[in-house]
């Protein structure tokens, strides 16, 4: 067409030929025929918008058609029926404006004709709709009646199904209830059993036992938590049932209480249980038979436990109470046989053997009875611990913890008291009696007592009172023992002598004259069996030696070392023929040895400063500046000076110095009354004495090069060799 009118092809910017095939296709693919000219929208510029979508247009894979052939076809159709050829689009396009002109305006006109119809079947619907509406309501009036009905309907057969089931409930529950009063309904010949039963024979003793598991059953039926249903607990009729068996449950534990605690009297009551034994030897108490007894009335105690734990309380204390006035009874007779064989002097060295015998036998007889006894009463620890994991609470828990403790403290601690008494009664007697009781009693507890032989032991409660009783025993022997080591030391220190009124200034010098006696009467009774016992005995007695001996020493107005070295002389000198016999007397022979041998150097420095003390202070003076200046400038320090040395040194020329020797070694003899002694004490001043004059020679000569010093050390102990 461009060919034709313009004579030339169209100028297409941007896209090709597959491009206008596309957008022809897919955005005006039928051109309207109203609007702009095909050629002019052919030939047309382009806006920017159709340029950018023609440039985003994607690119035909082929070309294709611009109509298809039937569109082809009905144009065709149209030019031919309208005489016009493929070029006369305008005629083409005026032409069918015209036609759609004529279309919609008939189409108007035949809308205008049908308008009376139209309202008259509006009308109509308009009625149609209002019968509905009055349907409607009507309904749902009808509908509400029926709702109602059928609410009622409901109710009714529901209180018809509720009364239904109440009646099948409460027949149910009748019955229920009659059968639960029939259990609980105790039978007249049980109540009568239970009152008034009596006890006098192992028959009737054994229908009271069956009347209480009776009687406890019932009971457990009542009890909290026993029912199916909670409600029945507190029916009335249930309670009334209830007070009833509680009441009759009172009665039936107070009548075996009373028989149980005069049952026990009359057992234990009795004069004593103590087995025959030959002459002078102790007879000794057995409660084998007692148990036996005792044990045929436990299943009595079990019943009356099931029916009132409470009631256990008084009973334990009450037995407690009257084993231990048998116990202390029992042990009264062993302790007179034991009093009266000690002063008859029946024996010799046997009294720690009865003793032992005593222990042996009492201590497993406590173990045993205490046992026992918690057995008995159902407070053995082991036992209770089982009932708690049931149906104990805490409250009862606690109440039997506080009466075991109780009910053991009231059986056996007059057995701990009895014990001591006797010992204090023997012991006043001989004293040293003491030390074997002492090693008896730590044998005991050790055998009784051990990790090995409590794990093994029946009643662990019964091993924590004899460990309690055995140390009480040994306490009190201990403090029997120092209290007469300390009566000894005491006496004796006060005991005179003949000695010369310079000697008697030594008061403790008198009780080492009794050391050695005292010494064999506690090694003869502690024998090599009871060594380690004397341990404590020899630390009292050297304690109260030592206290002696610090009295003296502050009587003392010359020499107050001397007299520490005298007494420690006399004390070694006492104790060394039976240092071989003894561990603890070496130990103590090596502790007053130590003493000793600082009481002599104390004494030998006091001597010697006698006789040396200008000169030894001079060279201690010096040693004492030493410290801050030179030795060279020691000579030329005020009262030092190499003139003050000479004046010194003057004075202790070779004989002033011989002669002193001589005197120091005439005093230190004269002051030891012991020659044995004078040697060892002399011996000890002439080291002190030459170790501190070669001392001072080194320091003078330090000081004073210059300067000679005589007597030299060499000479010095030459001097001392000859005294």
């Amino acid at each position: 067409l461009c060919k034709e009118h313009y004579k030339k092809a169209p100028a297409l910017k941007g896209f090709d030929e597959g491009d206008v095939f596309i957008w022809q296709r897919e955005v005006v693919a039928v051109p309207s025929l109203g609007g702009q000219s095909f050629e002019s929208e052919l030939l047309g510029e382009e806006t920017p918008g159709e340029r950018a979508s023609v440039a985003l247009a994607p690119a035909p894979v082929a070309q294709q058609a611009l109509l298809s052939e039937s569109e082809e076809n009905d144009i065709q159709f149209l030019l031919d029926r309208y005489g016009l050829d493929i070029g006369d689009a305008k005629a083409f396009e005026a032409r069918l404006k015209k036609e759609l002109a004529g279309l919609e305006a008939a189409n108007v006109h035949e809308i205008l004709g049908s308008v009376p119809e139209v309202n008259q079947l509006a009308l109509r619907i308009g009625h149609s709709l209002n019968e509905l509406e009055d349907i409607e309501a009507w309904l749902g009036t009808l509908n509400n009646l029926l709702r109602h009905m059928r609410e009622d309907i409901s109710a009714i057969e529901n209180r018809n199904n509720r009364l239904e089931i109440q009646t099948k409930n409460n027949n149910l529950l009748l019955e229920e209830v009659t059968n639960l009063l029939e259990r609980l309904t105790v039978p007249r010949e049980l109540e009568e059993r239970l009152r008034g039963g009596s006890f006098k024979t192992s028959r009737d003793v054994e229908k009271n036992l069956e009347a209480a598991a009776i009687l406890s059953d019932m009971l457990g039926q009542v009890a909290p938590g026993a029912f199916d249903v909670e409600d029945q607990a507190q029916m009335k009729a249930v309670q009334e049932h209830k007070e009833d068996l509680e009441d009759l449950r009172e009665v039936f534990v107070e009548r075996c209480a009373a028989f149980l605690k005069n049952s026990h009297a009359k057992l234990l009551d009795k004069k004593h249980y103590l087995k025959e034994k030959p002459k002078r030897c102790l007879r000794l108490p057995v409660h084998s038979s007692l148990r036996q007894q005792l044990h045929d009335l436990v299943p009595l105690l079990d019943s009356i436990f099931d029916l009132d734990r409470k009631i256990l309380v008084p009973l334990s204390i009450n037995y407690a109470k009257l084993s231990n006035k048998l116990l202390i009874r029992e042990f009264g007779l062993c302790a007179s046989q034991f009093e009266k064989l000690m002063l008859s002097q029946a024996l010799d060295d046997g009294f720690e053997d009865i003793y032992k015998t005593l222990l042996k036998v009492l201590v497993p007889l406590v173990v045993e009875d205490c046992a026992f006894m918690l057995a008995l009463f159902h407070l053995d620890p082991s036992i209770m611990d089982s009932e708690n994991s049931i149906d104990m609470d805490e409250e009862t828990q606690a109440l039997q913890e506080r009466t075991r403790e109780d009910t053991i403290h009231i059986a056996f601690h007059d057995v701990e008291r009895a014990l001591v008494e006797a010992l204090d009664s023997i012991t006043s007697a001989e004293s040293l009696l003491a030390i074997p009781f002492i090693g008896v009693t730590m044998t005991i507890r050790n055998a009784y007592l051990g990790d090995e032989a409590a794990s093994n032991a029946d009643g662990r409660r019964g091993l924590d009172v004899v460990q309690r009783i055995l140390n009480t025993c040994q306490s009190f022997l201990e403090k029997r023992l120092a209290e007469y080591m300390k009566e000894q030391v005491a006496v004796l220190s006060k005991t005179g002598d003949s000695r010369s009124d310079k000697a008697k200034k030594i008061v403790a010098i008198p009780l080492i004259q009794h050391l050695p006696g005292l010494i064999e009467s506690i090694e003869r009774r502690a024998g090599s069996k009871y060594s380690h016992v004397t341990k404590s005995a020899y630390s009292d007695l050297m304690e109260g030696i030592d206290a002696a001996i610090d009295a003296a020493v502050e009587l003392a107005q010359k020499y107050p070392e001397l007299v520490r070295v005298e007494n420690y002389t006399g004390i070694l000198h006492a104790i060394q023929g039976y240092v071989k016999r003894s561990e603890i007397l070496e130990n103590t022979y090596a502790q007053v040895r130590r003493k000793y041998d600082q009481a002599v150097e104390d004494y030998a420095e006091l001597v010697v400063n006698k006789f040396f003390a200008p000169l030894l202070s001079y060279g201690s003076k010096i040693e004492m500046l030493l410290n801050s200046i030179p030795a060279n400038e020691v000579q030329f320090q005020l009262s030092i000076s190499r003139q003050d040395y000479r004046k010194l040194t003057s004075q202790y020329s070779y004989d002033t110095v011989e002669k002193a020797v001589s005197k120091l070694h005439k005093k230190v003899a004269s002051h030891m009354s012991s020659v044995s002694f004078v040697s060892e004490l002399w011996e000890q001043c002439r080291e002190h004495l030459l170790r501190r004059y070669t001392k001072l020679e080194k320091v003078l000569k330090e000081c004073y090069p210059q300067e000679d010093f005589s007597p030299s050390p060499t000479e010095l102990k030459s001097m001392l060799d000859r005294s």
